[in-house]
């Protein structure tokens, strides 16, 4: 087994990443277990996912946080902290101070995932940070979801959505030694030799790391293969996990780069601000 990635090293060799699982398959997990435990499958996970992923990139593109309960938080990290908190895009530098430095999209995988799955993280956790190295953050908030960023949704239905989909992820990472979790617009999930990372998608990199980083997503789709495991098809019993959530488009998300990326956010995102 290899030992956890030091920073700046590469990525995972992808031979060792068998499964890719993208919206279809996270969708059908969920069904499954609903299925398993008599609930209704009624529920369009699609949309709720869609909701969830719109709301993150729409988060990032304001240079905020967002923290999607005991999974993992999605946010900046300033290279050399300073007094200043108004973080500015991929890479470039923040002008409200003097001392403004240069911030880095990072993600913060949450002890709960880490315990519960068995994982161990490739990334930085919370302990490694100082407060003011990291952008203001926010919780993922169903009410404002279902408001801002879906058009037929209810906060309910976001609740109950996103609470299934983590869980769908907790069993995906729990069941792997090998695999990727495609959330298409903001970047991949990936478990190897149980050690997990996070790769987030080009645009929100600074743009000389853009090319290099849009070859090794490439690379790791092209590696890993559709899933056809067991999981997807086992009715799952696993009770769902007590997640502490607070409580607009149909179209397919991109595998790449997000329709936002690099221009401030707009329609249903601005409503957010």
């Amino acid at each position: 087994r290899r030992g956890p990635r030091e920073e700046g090293s590469a990525p995972p060799d992808c031979a060792d990443m068998p499964s890719v699982f993208g919206e279809a398959e996270l969708i059908e997990l969920c069904k499954s277990r609903r299925t398993s435990r008599g609930a209704s499958t009624a529920l369009d996970l699609r949309l709720v996912l869609h909701c969830m992923l719109q709301w993150i990139t729409a988060q990032l593109n304001r240079c905020r946080g967002a923290s999607i309960p005991h999974l993992c938080t999605l946010t900046w990290r300033l290279d050399s902290p300073g007094p200043t908190r108004t973080p500015s895009r991929a890479g470039s530098v923040a002008s409200s101070g003097p001392s403004a430095g240069k911030y880095r999209p990072v993600c913060i995988f949450h002890e709960r995932f880490l315990a519960d799955t068995g994982l161990k993280s490739r990334m930085p956790t919370a302990a490694g940070f100082r407060s003011n190295e990291l952008a203001k953050t926010e919780p993922l908030n169903c009410t404002r979801l279902a408001l801002n960023f879906s058009s037929n949704l209810t906060k309910d239905e976001v609740f109950t959505g996103s609470r299934e989909l983590v869980n769908a992820i907790f069993a995906i990472a729990s069941a792997h030694e090998d695999a990727v979790i495609d959330l298409a617009g903001v970047g991949l999930i990936v478990i190897s030799t149980r050690h997990a990372s996070f790769e987030l998608v080009p645009a929100f990199l600074p743009a000389a790391e853009r090319e290099e980083a849009l070859a090794r997503l490439a690379e790791i789709r092209r590696c890993a293969t559709p899933s056809v495991d067991p999981l997807i098809n086992r009715h799952a019993h696993e009770e769902p996990l007590a997640l502490g959530l607070t409580g607009k488009s149909t179209a397919a998300l991109p595998l790449a780069l997000p329709p936002s990326a690099g221009r401030p956010p707009t329609g249903a995102a601005r409503k957010a601000l």
